[in-house]
């Protein structure tokens, strides 16, 4: 399996039509969070903005090329679609858990929870083994790095090392874009606004994982 990952696009039409252009190639597209826009002109109502461009920009190309998402901290909606992503699901042959939560920032923005919380809301999940894990937020000290700190949530961080995902793809630190593995799991922040690139992840029948940046 083929699978184009992006996350942190931000309403981004260069993103948007990169999507369109090469989507279709692939058998499964995930957008892992942060896809409205975040600056609007001003007097406008910066939530009716993103939720219009979602459901008139966003949700259309999902469509067409067959993707799939999460929402991220600055997407200031809640939404329920077919093509969302949320907790324990089977897509296309592959097991995957979903997970849109992020640990406190400073700037106090929507579905921030402590890692006290995450950890509670992960503890108990039973999943199928081989699994990738789609959240919006690193793990802490992996690819969370930000001006000299890491942003990372410690509570992710314990339950990808307990639970082992072949995969885990995330976003959230733009600056921290790439990707890194152990011996167990494959590591890619897709976060685009940065280094407006995508991943590419290469999955075969025996669950190996190959990455590469397009």
């Amino acid at each position: 399996m083929n699978i184009l990952l992006t996350a942190d696009i931000h309403g981004s039409y260069i993103a948007v039509e990169k999507l369109r252009m090469i989507g279709k190639c692939f058998d499964l597209t995930i957008v892992c969070g942060d896809i409205t826009p975040k600056i609007v002109e001003y007097g406008e109502d910066l939530r009716k903005v993103q939720k219009e461009w979602f459901e008139n920009v966003f949700l259309p190309l999902m469509d067409e090329i067959d993707g799939y998402f999460i929402l991220g901290n600055d997407d200031l909606f809640d939404y329920k679609s077919e093509r969302m992503l949320s907790g324990n699901m089977k897509l296309k042959g592959l097991n995957i858990l979903a997970y849109d939560k992020v640990p406190p920032t400073s700037f106090g923005t929507y579905r921030e929870v402590s890692d006290e919380v995450i950890w509670a809301d992960l503890r108990d999940v039973n999943v199928e083994k081989p699994f990738v894990f789609i959240t919006h937020a690193p793990p802490h000290g992996i690819l969370d790095s930000a001006r000299g700190r890491n942003f990372g949530s410690v509570s992710l961080k314990n339950f990808v090392f307990w639970k082992k995902p072949i995969l885990h793809c995330f976003g959230h630190i733009h600056e921290s874009f790439g990707d890194i593995q152990n011996e167990h799991t494959v590591f890619v922040n897709a976060a685009f606004e940065e280094e407006q690139r995508f991943y590419v992840v290469s999955i075969n029948g025996n669950s190996h994982v190959k990455v590469f940046e397009l």
